[in-house]
C-alpha cells in the first residue's frame, strides 16, 4: 500500500501585508512552521504540496517588494523529513525573477525535494516517483487569472500532456493552480475541465488557489481536490484558516480510500489538529457543495458561478481595504522594509 499525503499552499516568506511579522519572521524566531503536524505527515510515503514562494538569495525587485513571497535558501531544510515533492506551477514562482527561481531549482534539488511544474520546461513536464512498485508520475499547471479564450488553449494542451504522460505510470496526478480566490467552491470552467482531463487519463486532481479549503470527490476510483487552501499561510482571515490534509490510501495501483485530517493554521501560521464536531460538518457541507456544483446542468452551475465571482470580487475588495489599512495606520511597522534592499 502507498500513503500519499496532499495538502494546499505552503508560504515560507510573507504576504505584502505581513511583512516583518508573518511566515518568515516567525521562521527567523525559531518557530518550525511544520512542527505541529510533523508526526502525521511521517506515516505518510510521500507528502505533496504547492510551494507559493521563492526561495532564493536573489530578487529583481526592490523595497518592500523585495521582501514578499521570498523564504530564504537555508528553509528548503524546513521541508526536508516533511514535504518529498511541491508544485512550482503557480501565478507566484517567478516573482523575483528567473534567475531566483534558477538558484531554488538548485537549492530544492540539493536538498533532495522533487519537484515538477517547471514553467521554464514544459516540455518535459513529468515527473516520476516510485512507491511500493506504483509508479507516480507528477504534472503541474498555472491556470490561474487567464482568460477563457486562453484556458481553453491551455486545456487542450493539458490534456495532450495527460495521454502521453498516463503511458508512463501507474497513477497520473495532476496539480492544477486554478479558480477564483476566497470562496469555497470550484467555478464552471474548473468542472468542465476537470471532468475532460480524468477522461483523458488523470487520476488525481491536486488543486490550489483559492486560499480556501474546498471539498473534494471520489468516485470510479479517481479523486478530485478542487482546492486545498491554504496550508501554511500568513493569512488570519477566519475561514482562510481552516484546512486540512487530504489521505489517499493506494492499493494494486488504484486508489482505495481518501480521508480528510482537519487542521486550523494557528497565529505562528503553523497547521494543527483540530478536535471539533462543527468542523467534521464544515467539511462534510464543504463537499455536498462541491459534489452539488459538480453535477449541476449548465444553466445552473452558470449561476453559482456569477455568485461565486461576485463572492471573490468582494474579499478581494476587503483585502486591498486591509493592505491600505496597513501602510496608513500601521505604516511604522513597514517603514525598516520600504527601502530594504538585502535581507
Amino acid at each position: 500500500m502507498v500513503k500519499i499525503n496532499f495538502v494546499g499552499d505552503i508560504l515560507l516568506g510573507e504576504l505584502f501585508s505581513s511583512v516583518g511579522r508573518g511566515v518568515k519572521t516567525k521562521i527567523e524566531q525559531g518557530i518550525d512552521p511544520f512542527n505541529c503536524i510533523s508526526n502525521q505527515l511521517k506515516t505518510a510515503d510521500l507528502n505533496v504540496g504547492n510551494l507559493e514562494c521563492v526561495l532564493s538569495s536573489k530578487s529583481n525587485r526592490h523595497g518592500i517588494y523585495r521582501e514578499t513571497m521570498r523564504g530564504k535558501p537555508e528553509y528548503a531544510k524546513l521541508l526536508v523529513d516533511n514535504i518529498q515533492i511541491v508544485n512550482l506551477a503557480n501565478n507566484h514562482v517567478l516573482d523575483h525573477g528567473r534567475e531566483a527561481f534558477l538558484e531554488m531549482e538548485g537549492i530544492l534539488k540539493k536538498n533532495n525535494i522533487s519537484f515538477f511544474g517547471d514553467p521554464e520546461n514544459i516540455d518535459n513536464a513529468l515527473v516520476i516517483l516510485t512507491r511500493d512498485d506504483t509508479k507516480i508520475g507528477f504534472l503541474g499547471f498555472d491556470l490561474s487569472n487567464k482568460k477563457y479564450e486562453e484556458l481553453n488553449k491551455i486545456k487542450n494542451e493539458i490534456n495532450k500532456t495527460i495521454i502521453k504522460s498516463k503511458a508512463s505510470v501507474d497513477i497520473l496526478v495532476l496539480s492544477i493552480h486554478w479558480g477564483l480566490e476566497y470562496v469555497e467552491s470550484p467555478i464552471d470552467w474548473q468542472v468542465i475541465f476537470s471532468k475532460d482531463f480524468l477522461n483523458s487519463g488523470a487520476d488525481i486532481i491536486h488543486g490550489h488557489h483559492s486560499h480556501r479549503f474546498q471539498g473534494y470527490i471520489k468516485e470510479n476510483r479517481k479523486l478530485i481536490m478542487f482546492s486545498l487552501g491554504n496550508f501554511i499561510f500568513d493569512d488570519r482571515r477566519k475561514l482562510n484558516c481552516n484546512t486540512g490534509i487530504i489521505e489517499v490510501n493506494i492499493e494494486e495501483k488504484k486508489i482505495q480510500s481518501v480521508s480528510v485530517i482537519p487542521l486550523i493554521i494557528n497565529k505562528n501560521y503553523q497547521p494543527e489538529f483540530i478536535d471539533n464536531n462543527k468542523m467534521e460538518k464544515k467539511y462534510k457541507q464543504l463537499n455536498e457543495i462541491c459534489s452539488r456544483v459538480y453535477n449541476s446542468d449548465s444553466p445552473e452551475l452558470e449561476n453559482i458561478t456569477k455568485k461565486y465571482i461576485k463572492n471573490s470580487r468582494k474579499n478581494h475588495m476587503f483585502n486591498r481595504i486591509y493592505i491600505v489599512y496597513n501602510l496608513t495606520v500601521k505604516f511604522y511597522k513597514y517603514l525598516p522594509k520600504i527601502y530594504s534592499t538585502d535581507d
